[in-house]
């Protein structure tokens, strides 16, 4: 019930931001994501891990400088 509830808020666009961390994504995280594409809504990807070859506080200060630009 809460991830309809979710995915209900995210298609109503009561839901500003979505957070989302590609490295765990589940079939239920997929479908909230999923929803807040087809509704427009702001999504800014973050890992646990930096990428390969990117030092870890410049991955986190460039995903954080990416949500002051939404």
């Amino acid at each position: 019930h809460c991830i309809s509830s979710a995915a209900s808020d995210v298609y109503k666009r009561q839901v500003d931001l979505l957070i989302f961390n590609p490295q765990t994504e589940t079939d239920t995280a997929g479908r909230i994501k999923s929803a807040a594409e087809d509704a427009d809504v702001s999504i800014v990807e973050i890992g646990e891990t930096p990428p390969d070859g990117k030092a870890f506080w410049t991955y986190y200060d460039e995903v954080t400088d990416s949500l002051g630009k939404l």
